[in-house]
């Protein structure tokens, strides 16, 4: 069995092969395993949407958002990011409510968005409310540097309602 499927939060994902395309191919079972068998998941009792899509497939776009970053926002090119990658399974965890010690959840209501800000680890889980029912969509999960930390935390003082 690989060993990335038997990571549990906040241990990071192996980078095993030599080939990169082996890598990712292990760090998608990871995704699959948490975001494909265990659909529907669910925060708060309400259900997780993968980002729409026109056309193609909604959770291989899903996996691709959670594993790059931008780094051209004229064209919106993405390019693939390892420390994003190696901590996807970090996100199930913390929708599922598992860690609650140094947490902070909290809605912004003016982007319609959730933030579950794991103050131990530095990272963030951005969901937006989907339309105008109470489910959600995965924006992104990140890990964040120092600036973008205290740029969320600002948020939660300016606008943020606790959940």
């Amino acid at each position: 069995m690989p060993t990335n499927l038997l990571k549990e939060y906040n241990a990071l994902l192996d980078w095993l092969y030599a080939d990169f395309w082996e890598n990712i191919r292990s760090i998608y079972r990871v995704f699959a395993r948490d975001f494909i068998e265990k659909a529907p998941v669910l925060f708060n009792g309400q259900v997780v949407h993968p980002l729409p899509t026109d056309g193609g497939e909604q959770m291989e776009r899903q996996f691709e958002h959670l594993t790059t970053v931008v780094v051209d926002k004229a064209t919106n090119k993405r390019s693939f990011d390892q420390q994003r990658a190696i901590r996807i399974h970090w996100i199930l965890h913390h929708l599922m409510m598992k860690k609650s010690v140094n947490l902070l959840l909290f809605f912004v209501p003016r982007e319609q968005r959730v933030y579950i800000l794991d103050r131990d680890e530095k990272y963030v889980i951005i969901l937006e409310k989907f339309r105008k029912e109470s489910d959600f969509f995965l924006l992104t999960a990140y890990l964040l540097e120092d600036d973008s930390f205290r740029k969320i935390l600002k948020r939660y003082e300016r606008e943020g309602e606790i959940l």
